[in-house]
């Protein structure tokens, strides 16, 4: 079967990438402020976590401590918070997390069987379960929208870089607009 065969890798990694695109730049950008202070703040102090719980919610929550008032930061945030957004975790039935934390789901044909465990207050029940396959009609709009906002990320990125880069003068050369 070719979708099996050929398509269907691409698409497993293409769904999983919204996510992991938007951990990436997340990631960058903590680190990117955290230097950037060291350079424009006196007695500073560098206090971040072990990189292991830098994430965009570990980013978002402490925006205000990093000082960032560049107005190409909260432009770059607003896009980041596009990338693997509620509508894209609907669209593809919330393929990411079953994959990488319990079974994931067929593309176009084929059932996933799967137990579900709900706990009452008396008693824990199992009910066996099938998930359909995630359409292609549906699919492959989300992965292109997802796409584009990852381009949009990307250019968002490096104007903030450019910004920083700016405000620091020598200590850093800005580069082209990102295109």
């Amino acid at each position: 079967n070719l979708l099996w065969e050929f398509a269907e890798p691409m698409l497993e990694l293409s769904v999983g990438r919204p996510y992991s695109i938007k951990s990436h730049f997340s990631f960058a950008v903590v680190h990117l402020l955290n230097q950037f202070n060291s350079h424009k703040t006196k007695n500073w102090k560098d206090e971040l976590p072990d990189d292991r719980y830098i994430d965009y919610k570990y980013l978002t929550e402490n925006k205000d401590k990093f000082g960032a008032e560049q107005n190409s930061f909260k432009f770059l945030l607003e896009i980041l918070d596009q990338l693997n957004e509620k509508t894209f975790i609907v669209a593809t039935q919330n393929f990411r997390n079953l994959l990488q934390h319990r079974f994931r789901l067929q593309f176009d044909m084929g059932l996933t069987p799967y137990f579900e465990r709900k706990q009452t207050k008396a008693r824990v029940t199992y009910a066996y379960k099938i998930a359909s396959p995630l359409q292609l009609e549906t699919l492959i709009p989300a992965l292109y929208e997802q796409h584009q906002k990852s381009v949009d990320a990307f250019k968002a990125y490096w104007k903030f870089l450019n910004e920083i880069c700016t405000e620091l003068g020598a200590k850093c050369k800005p580069t082209n607009d990102g295109n």
